[in-house]
C-alpha cells in the first residue's frame, strides 16, 4: 500500500511544483530558524535555505521517507552554513592582512618622509646663512617676492642664493635622494 508521503516523495523526485510548494512550506521556516542559529544573521540563513531547496528541487533526488528527506535537508544547511562561516573567517583575515599591509607601509613611507626631510633641514642649516635662510622659507612656501620682502634683498640676489644653495645642496643630498628613491620603489 502506497502512503501519502510516499506519493508526494514521488512527485517532488518527479519535480512537480505543488511538491515542492508543500516542502518549501514545511520547512523553510524550520531550516531558516536552523540556519541563523548557525550564521546569526538572518538574511544570510534565509539565501543558504533558499540555495538548498532550490537544489533539491534542480536535483530531483530520490528519498525512501520523510526522515531521510529531512536529514538531506538539514545536512544541507548545516554544510552550507560551515561554508559561510569558513568564507567569512578567510575573507577576515584577508581585510586583516590588507589593513596590516596598508598601516605598515604607511608607517614605512612616513619614516622615510620624516628621515628625508630631517636630513633635508639638517643640510639646510649646514648652508651659509643667507642661502640657509632663504631656502627655510622656500620650504615654509614663500615665493621670490616674499622671501626678497622679507629678507630686504633683491628678487635676483634671491635668486642667486636659491641658486647656489640649491647646487650646495644637490652635493650633499646626491647619495641620499637615489637611497629614497630606491628604497621607495622596492620596499613599498
Amino acid at each position: 500500500m502506497v502512503t501519502n508521503e510516499q506519493i508526494w516523495l514521488k512527485q517532488l523526485e518527479k519535480g512537480e511544483d505543488n511538491a515542492f510548494q508543500e516542502l518549501f512550506c514545511l520547512f523553510y521556516a524550520r531550516l531558516g530558524s536552523f540556519a541563523c542559529r548557525l550564521l546569526d544573521e538572518q538574511v544570510m540563513a534565509e539565501d543558504v535555505v533558499q540555495d538548498v531547496l532550490y537544489e533539491l528541487w534542480e536535483r530531483k533526488l530520490h528519498f525512501e521517507n520523510i526522515w531521510a528527506l529531512k536529514a538531506y535537508l538539514y545536512n544541507m544547511v548545516r554544510n552550507r552554513c560551515l561554508d559561510v562561516l569558513k568564507h567569512r573567517k578567510v575573507e577576515e583575515r584577508y581585510f586583516r592582512e590588507q589593513r596590516l599591509a596598508e598601516n605598515t607601509e604607511f608607517f614605512f613611507h612616513q619614516l622615510l618622509e620624516d628621515e628625508v626631510y630631517a636630513l633635508l633641514q639638517e643640510a639646510v642649516r649646514s648652508l651659509p646663512p643667507q642661502v640657509g635662510k632663504v631656502f627655510e622659507l622656500v620650504l615654509d612656501g614663500y615665493d621670490n617676492s616674499a622671501i626678497a620682502e622679507l629678507m630686504h634683498l633683491s628678487i635676483d640676489a634671491v635668486k642667486s642664493h636659491k641658486k647656489r644653495g640649491k647646487k650646495i645642496l644637490q652635493e650633499k643630498l646626491r647619495g641620499m635622494i637615489l637611497f629614497y628613491v630606491f628604497f621607495r620603489n622596492r620596499v613599498l
